[in-house]
């Protein structure tokens, strides 16, 4: 708790010199405090001090009732609703009085009282409550609804004023400093009732209560380790009460380590075991304004400690001298050392948040108007700071991340950061996706994975797979999948990698990249341009996108499957055996390489898959196998197809399957055995019967 004085005033009496102050009250608003004189009555503005009202008292009124009282009163108060005085007699008792003077009670107790205070104003209707404060060190409530008091009705401040001899008059405001320690994500606090230890871990968000019977000084947590520094003695907790320390200590900070406590008061630093023996004293060349476990082995943690003089000191708890690390400009205020212990983070009582290197001494980069800053406990690059209402992050060398926060950042771990506002702590998750969209844009995927591992959404995971994917990185892609528990991705990319592994053309790769991510129109043109046309037909053939393989195959420029030798003819019109000197009707040979493939591929999908059996066999005359589309139909009994189909063949490719199409028609007894026979000129079975 620390008194700051708000104003002072001795008032003068009326004959010019001071007079002693006997009593005074604040008003039941608190926005006056009158102040009893001699013999005036001075009424004051609480907030300023300003004399607002000097009454006279007169001495002798005929017109004011008088009461008997049972001994001397020494001090009265009026009841916030105004229906009863309480006077404090001399003789330690307490008598009550109703607003006409008759006597309500005497309180009788154990101890004499010595001061006396009514409840503030509550609510409308509320019973009114005396507090009785007793010479034996106890506080005594009375009334119908005595279970609770309170010193303040309101306001941001609590103020106490102060009369003395000469007619001084004070007022002090109090203001209840935060006792807390913050270790990852483990946080002690005072209590409200300031003799209880709260304990939180933030991860988990669980909470217990340790009840320390006296007023909380001090408090400190390292890992399993709670200290508590109470008056005229300290407590060592493990959840449950491990050591004792009977001493008086003094000290402005406390620190807790494995098997340490480090007391820091003005320019001295003391260790103690939990037995309560001082190990280590050190003597510095100022005030310590900051001192933080940076952890280590057990029994040999590092402290780093800011000065006042703006040096900061790196101190072990089995060394005696302290290693100075640099040299600030400016009084520290709160320091952090990175994860990676490279960096140490300075706020100065300037504000201005400083970087230093520890491996050159050298200052590498600044920011005004922080209040605190702490590094992130898993990302060396990671650094957040507050001030201003706002909240700042930054990592490596990438523009900071600004949102709004109220308060003061403690601690910050993966994708939380710990932030003190007012007494109260809170774990706020941050966003990474703007830090992970920056490694992204310089293909940084190692630190894009380190930072997506803090947390991000799944989203970005996702982005994070695919560009790592798309730049053959795939082992951080695998490591991204394997985050969404996305299995045929994770198998697929596995089956990419070993292809790489045996050989397989980076451009290939990339082309299957493109066709996993669905983009199978680009991934047909990349096996295309990376000389695999075939790879791209297959591609699209089972994606069932026939049209846009014919398309592609068309844009293909192969040698045809019945293209001629140099200088010779291919088989013209005039060749036909039945001299109609047209091309035939239905489907043609293929054209070349690519169309036949493909067209065999439709032809299965539409055996198989769709039963369309006319389609397919013309797709597989078309392949260049007119005997498979034949047979299909025949099997089948399709004798319409079939004739169909015999019409549209190659004399010259298709003799065989013509024949036997022929001979299948003329067995099922189908008209259309004459036309097929008589286009391969076979009168003798054309006239069987």
């Amino acid at each position: 708790m620390r008194s700051t004085l708000a104003w002072s005033e001795e008032p003068l009496g009326v004959d010019g010199a001071c007079s002693d102050c006997t009593d005074l009250a604040y008003s039941p608003d608190g926005e006056h405090l009158v102040v009893a004189a001699g013999v005036r009555v001075l009424v004051y503005a609480a907030a300023s001090g300003e004399l607002l009202h000097s009454v006279p008292v007169q001495q002798r009124s005929q017109a004011a009732s008088r009461h008997k009282l049972p001994g001397t009163a020494v001090a009265a108060a009026w009841s916030a609703s105004g229906r009863r005085l309480a006077l404090l007699l001399a003789g330690g008792g307490v008598n009550l009085r109703e607003r006409s003077g008759t006597e309500a009670a005497a309180l009788r107790m154990p101890a004499p009282a010595t001061a006396l205070a009514w409840r503030p104003p509550m609510a409308a209707g509320a019973d009114d409550v005396l507090a009785v404060a007793r010479a034996d060190g106890l506080l005594a409530l009375h009334g119908p609804s005595a279970r609770a008091l309170n010193l303040h009705p309101g306001g941001s401040h609590v103020a106490v004023a102060a009369g003395g001899r000469r007619g001084g008059v004070a007022v002090y405001s109090l203001a209840f400093t935060t006792v807390h320690g913050l270790h990852r994500s483990r946080y002690a606090s005072r209590s409200a009732t300031m003799t209880d230890i709260v304990v939180q871990d933030l991860a988990y968000d669980a909470r217990a209560m340790i009840a320390c019977g006296a007023l909380v000084r001090k408090v400190a947590v390292y890992a399993r380790r709670l200290a508590v520094l109470l008056p005229g003695r300290l407590l060592a907790l493990h959840y449950t009460l491990v050591a004792r320390v009977d001493r008086q200590l003094e000290c402005n900070l406390l620190v807790a380590t494995d098997q340490h406590l480090v007391l820091c008061q003005d320019c001295m630093m003391e260790a103690l075991d939990w037995g309560g023996a001082t190990t280590r004293t050190w003597a510095l060349d100022a005030p310590v304004r900051y001192v933080r476990c940076v952890g280590g082995p057990p029994g040999r943690e590092g402290l780093l400690a800011g000065l006042r003089s703006g040096a900061v000191l790196m101190l072990f708890i089995d060394r005696d001298a302290p290693v100075p690390l640099f040299m600030h400009d400016a009084p520290v205020r709160c320091l952090d050392l990175s994860a990676g212990r490279g960096r140490v983070a300075v706020v100065d009582d300037a504000s201005l948040l400083s970087v230093y290197c520890l491996a050159t001494r050298a200052r590498l980069w600044g920011a005004p108007g922080a209040a605190s800053a702490a590094w992130n406990s898993v990302c060396d690059d990671m650094l957040a700071w507050s001030g201003g209402g706002c909240l700042s992050m930054r990592t490596a060398d990438f523009p900071p991340h600004r949102q709004p926060m109220q308060g003061f950042v403690v601690g910050f771990s993966e994708s939380r950061v710990y932030c003190l506002h007012q007494a109260t702590l809170q774990a706020l998750d941050v966003p990474h996706s703007a830090t992970l969209a920056h490694f992204l844009a310089l293909q940084d995927f190692r630190g894009a994975y380190q930072v997506a591992c803090l947390g991000v959404t799944e989203a970005d995971w996702r982005a994070l797979g695919w560009a790592a994917a798309r730049a053959l990185q795939l082992g951080v892609a695998r490591a991204a999948w394997a985050r969404l528990r996305d299995a045929p991705l994770l198998e697929a990319l596995h089956r990419l990698a070993a292809q790489r592994a045996a050989g397989l053309p980076d451009a290939h790769a990339a082309a299957a990249v493109l066709a996993l991510q669905g983009c199978f129109s680009e991934a047909a043109d990349a096996f295309a341009a990376a000389g695999a046309p075939e790879r791209a037909l297959d591609l699209l053939a089972d994606m069932r996108m026939f049209s846009e393989a014919r398309a592609f195959a068309a844009r293909m420029t192969l040698p045809a499957l019945d293209a001629p030798a140099e200088g010779g003819a291919g088989p013209g019109p005039a060749e036909h055996p039945d001299g109609a000197g047209k091309p035939p009707l239905g489907p043609r040979p293929a054209d070349n390489q690519l169309v036949a493939r493909l067209r065999m591929r439709e032809g299965e999908w539409l055996e198989q898959e769709r039963q369309d059996l006319p389609a397919a066999a013309a797709a597989y005359a078309e392949a260049g196998d007119a005997g498979r589309g034949v047979a299909l139909l025949a099997s089948h009994a399709r004798w319409d197809a079939l004739a169909q189909l015999a019409q549209g063949l190659d004399l010259g490719a298709d003799v065989a399957a013509l024949r036997v199409a022929g001979e299948a028609l003329r067995g099922a007894g189908h008209d259309g055995a004459h036309a097929a026979l008589s286009r391969l000129g076979d009168v003798k079975a054309r006239c069987r019967p």
